[in-house]
């Protein structure tokens, strides 16, 4: 499960960041408050990352080292978890955390604003953590609660 990302009104879409930024990122996704930030750390410090995004986020994709054996992190595949940080600006930076079918961390959402419109100012500065979302732990229970919600309908 990747997220996708919809260019609406951006003011540079052939933005890439900067390689600096891998590390600001690997340095503020290890200092998340989480009984995983150890693993998510290892994880992160192992790996290729790669912006993928042109529209102005900072999105970008894990390739772990495939010669180290990393904890999984969940046991399927989606979000991990959404972490919200207060910036300089009224709008919030939002990362967003995804693993594949191994439990490995493969993607970072990185984007600005409640409505992700807008590329990721290059003055920004990060504040406090504003919340910390986790994926779902259940995908099972994701199943049922649609098959009885549409059972509920008719």
């Amino acid at each position: 499960m990747y997220a996708s990302h919809i260019i609406i009104n951006r003011d540079l879409l052939d933005h890439f960041p900067k390689d600096e930024y891998y590390d600001f990122y690997k340095s503020l996704l290890s200092k998340i408050p989480d009984e995983q930030v150890d693993d998510i750390r290892e994880q992160l410090f192992n790996s290729e990352l790669k912006f993928y995004c042109k529209c102005g986020c900072h999105s970008f994709f894990i390739n772990p080292d495939e010669s180290k054996v990393f904890k999984k992190l969940q046991d399927h595949s989606g979000l991990l978890m959404e972490i919200a940080y207060a910036t300089n600006y009224d709008e919030e930076l939002n990362v967003m955390l995804f693993n594949d079918d191994e439990g490995q961390l493969r993607q970072a959402t990185v984007y600005f604003g409640q409505h992700n419109l807008k590329p990721i100012p290059e003055d920004i500065k990060v504040k406090d953590i504003i919340g910390i979302w986790r994926g779902v732990v259940d995908k099972d229970l994701i199943k049922k609660n649609i098959i009885n919600d549409n059972l509920d309908l008719n």
